[in-house]
């Protein structure tokens, strides 16, 4: 009979109570942008679980959202201006005043934009 090894899986999956700076796939520079916000190691349970009512869920949850959102605007708004790099806000002002960026597109708008037939701005493309 032969003795099977069990894998060890990566990560939190294989040592749950690792944190995001200890993990070896993490790239440092990631990590020293995250550590600046306190985000490279896991933050406290959360105070609600899945069996809170809706209306709980839902306000922790925008809550989330409100927090995460500065968090993202902070990294972004650190970087310095690239040159041929368009840069745009996108997102929605709530009830509440509160601006919530969507970060696909934030982020997004940092990656360089390739302008067909060597137009310069984004004017030019809607021409």
């Amino acid at each position: 009979m032969t003795n099977l090894a069990i894998p060890m899986l990566p990560g939190r999956l294989g040592t749950p109570d690792m944190q995001l700076r200890d993990d070896p796939r993490a790239d440092p520079r990631m990590i020293a942008a995250m550590a600046a916000l306190g985000l490279d190691v896991a933050g406290p349970p959360a105070p609600i679980d899945a069996s809170a009512p809706l209306e709980q869920l839902r306000a922790f949850a925008a809550e989330a959202e409100v927090g995460f959102g500065a968090a993202f605007e902070a990294l972004i708004t650190s970087l310095p201006p690239v040159s041929g790099v368009m840069r745009y806000r996108n997102g929605s002002q709530s009830a509440n005043g509160m601006y919530s960026p969507n970060m696909t597109r934030c982020i997004l708008s940092y990656v360089p934009m390739i302008f067909p037939s060597g137009s310069t701005s984004a004017a030019e493309l809607n021409a």
